[in-house]
């Protein structure tokens, strides 16, 4: 199904996407909308005067903004945030144990008697997801710069129109 993707009321791309991440990403369904169209909400109208090239390049770079954080919320969905918060820790303590079997690691203590599983196991577990997320929020992340750099070099409405922020994107395979 084709949708719009509008941003502070423009139309900044048009784009066929399936219904789950059209939603997900709160497109508008229009078979009729067009970049540069004006929507108050409810309708979409052709603008009476001359949208300011500005303005397009500000909404594609709103579209992609939102694009790249739905991707890395995905990313990062099944962790709370409080664990999230621990992750710099958590790497710290098991580099330091894997270097050196008699660092101080409070954290990793905790968590391996917690579990019930060996701190060495734990330690090499948190390396190998740390590893595997810096992989695909790396991936994310470059898409995200590329994009962003053709935005930066476009030149006219058309260009801008060419940039579909949707596609290209690296697959969310989690391995941790």
């Amino acid at each position: 199904m084709r949708y719009a993707i509008v941003n502070n009321g423009f139309v900044v791309n048009v784009v066929e996407s399936d219904e789950f991440h059209a939603a997900e990403c709160r497109w508008i369904p229009s078979g009729t909308a067009s970049i540069g169209d004006i929507y108050d909400g409810s309708k979409f109208t052709k603008p009476t005067k001359s949208v300011l090239f500005a303005d397009l390049v500000e909404a594609a770079r709103a579209a992609l903004f939102n694009e790249y954080n739905a991707r890395v919320q995905t990313l990062a969905s099944g962790y709370s945030q409080y664990e999230r918060e621990s992750w710099p820790i958590q790497t710290a303590e098991a580099t330091a144990y894997t270097t050196d079997p008699q660092a101080v690691t409070p954290w990793l203590d905790a968590a391996s008697a917690a579990r019930g599983i060996d701190k060495a196991e734990l330690a090499a577990r948190v390396l190998t997801m740390d590893t595997a997320y810096r992989q695909i929020h790396g991936a994310l992340t470059g898409h995200r710069q590329k994009l962003w750099d053709q935005i930066a070099v476009a030149q006219t409405a058309e260009d801008i129109a060419a940039i579909d922020v949707t596609v290209g994107w690296p697959a969310l395979k989690r391995s941790f």
